[in-house]
């Protein structure tokens, strides 16, 4: 299992500051040198061996507490010494810290009330979520739930719309599908780790998993397991469904029809609008971007792509977007990762399943006009005649209303009487 990342707190790298500039005092560069080395062990075992679902900021004592005694027996002032004991204790203290987290991780990763817990494995990694399913049912037809992205905590997430898509589940709970949520790799009750943030192929992958595991529940009919998925999730159903009979239908939200590459143009330009950019200047820096990206595609070194977004330096938008900045490493995996030149076409184009794809018309962040073209094309290429495409007046990317945290009338309705035309849902169940 890959680590995750340890971010120590303001105090704690004060103190181990403080505690590097005794040792060159008290001892020598060599000894400095060796607590840094120790440190950095350290932090690798913390990261591997922590509760996934334990928020760990390394504590300054917790830091001196890693250090390599017999190292530390090279400095005999009493001073040191002293230290030596205080290190022996807080590294008991440290044991019991970590068992607490381990008898919290068991607490916190609890499923909600009313819900069963799903658990299921995918390219070595034990993901966790829940099936929230109607009561005493048998053969039930189930939708797995796919977040957009970001990071997931399905067990506790405390947004103001109630949890992730509760109103989403409710609704086809009434409509006597069972929803199934889990957290992302690495998030919340998660193990593992993407290995970038656009794994749209990992998670297409993830999702043939969680079928298989639910195709062995009895509740679940395995005929009738379909997928729900909003913006990049829009992007990894299509994706799965192309790759297994399994899946019986699609509802898509906020899909783009882009390649994440084009994608990330397309939002860059939206939030250099929202910042204050005038159009006259919006046009040549659209343009800069465009050649920018072009660059990568056919190849160019990152010092190619630096000097085509150098004019781009002074918006700090696009610093917050990634494109300004980053590694010569960061950007070679960038620019040879399959996930980010995949086109969403090359699946929808192969589809055979029903299809239902909602956009909101007041979207920034996917150009939903473009997309509806595309998955018209496409699903007419594919000879796939149900298709079913809603625009909602006044929504955001969301499907919520504009300045409001809650879905547009008539969002939930589409999508049950959609699934009740085609034989995959009740028209009322009371209950879990």
């Amino acid at each position: 299992m890959i680590g995750k990342p340890i971010v120590p707190r303001e105090q704690a790298n004060h103190d181990v500051d403080e505690a590097l500039e005794s040792y060159l005092k008290e001892a020598s560069d060599e000894v400095a040198l060796g607590v840094i080395d120790a440190l950095e062990k350290a932090y690798t075992h913390i990261s591997r061996k922590r509760s996934n679902n334990t928020v760990l900021a390394v504590r300054g004592n917790v830091t001196v507490a890693v250090l390599d005694i017999d190292m530390i027996k090279q400095m005999n002032r009493p001073r040191v010494a002293k230290a030596c004991f205080f290190i022996s204790l807080l590294l008991v203290l440290l044991l019991a810290d970590s068992a607490i987290c381990a008898a919290d991780s068991t607490r916190q990763c609890a499923v909600p009330v009313g819900t069963k817990s799903f658990v299921f494995s995918s390219e070595g990694h034990t993901l966790r979520g829940f099936i929230e399913a109607t009561a005493g049912g048998r053969n039930q037809p189930a939708i797995l739930i796919l977040h957009g992205s970001g990071s997931t905590d399905v067990m506790h997430d405390d947004r103001s719309d109630g949890g992730y898509y509760r109103a989403q589940r409710e609704a086809f709970r009434s409509a006597g599908l069972a929803t199934v949520v889990w957290d992302k790799a690495g998030d919340g009750c998660s193990e593992g780790q993407y290995p970038h943030g656009t794994p749209i192929m990992a998670r297409a992958t993830e999702v043939l998993a969680a079928i298989e595991a639910l195709k062995q529940r009895p509740e679940i009919d395995p005929k009738r397991i379909g997928l729900w998925g909003i913006s990049q999730g829009g992007w990894v159903a299509p994706m799965a469904a192309v790759r297994s009979k399994d899946v019986a239908f699609l509802i898509l939200v906020s899909s783009p029809g882009r390649d994440p590459v084009s994608q990330l143009e397309y939002q860059a330009v939206n939030a250099l609008r929202a910042s204050g950019v005038d159009e006259t200047e919006l046009h040549s820096a659209a343009a800069t971007l465009r050649r920018a990206f072009a660059i990568m595609r056919a190849g160019g070194s990152s010092q190619e792509f630096a000097a085509a977004v150098e004019p781009l330096q002074k918006y700090p938008v696009l610093r917050e977007l990634g494109i300004t900045v980053g590694t010569p490493e960061g950007y070679r995996a960038w620019q040879s990762t399959t996930d980010f030149v995949y086109r969403p076409d090359t699946a929808l184009r192969e589809l055979k399943q029903p299809t239902l794809a909602m956009f909101g018309d007041h979207d920034v962040l996917v150009d939903w006009r473009e997309s509806v073209a595309i998955y018209r094309e496409s699903f007419k290429r594919a000879n796939n005649h149900d298709l079913t495409i809603k625009i909602f007046k006044g929504a955001d990317h969301n499907i919520y209303g504009i300045g409001r945290t809650k879905s547009v009338d008539g969002y939930a309705d589409i999508m049950t009487g959609w699934l009740r035309a085609r034989g995959f849902a009740q028209s009322s169940v009371e209950g879990r």
